[in-house]
């Protein structure tokens, strides 16, 4: 979890563009520092995905092969491959 921020650990990683804009509406950044660091930008994302319980719901080594919206029933089908060998689908 947290893409780029989890990727780039190194000590001078930071954002190039204000937190302010940048965080999510529904859960704004609140530390001072506008131009944050790595590690604070990582911990604000996997604290926003612990709070909204999103963290629960990512499933990580999965790879999404297709996926299809269907009106009529208002859900999303997505098939995925799990591991590389098992496929699963979920509704």
């Amino acid at each position: 979890m947290g893409g780029t921020w989890d990727l780039f650990r190194y000590r001078a990683s930071r954002s190039d563009s204000d937190m302010f804009t940048l965080g999510y509406r529904f859960r704004p950044w609140r530390d001072p520092k506008a131009i944050a660091d790595g590690s604070a930008i990582l911990n604000y994302i996997r604290d926003t995905a612990s709070e909204f319980g999103v963290d629960k719901m990512i499933r990580y080594g999965h790879r999404v092969r297709r996926a299809s919206w269907s009106t009529k029933e208002a859900l999303w089908t997505v098939e995925v491959e799990r591991g590389g060998d098992e496929d699963e689908r979920k509704g």
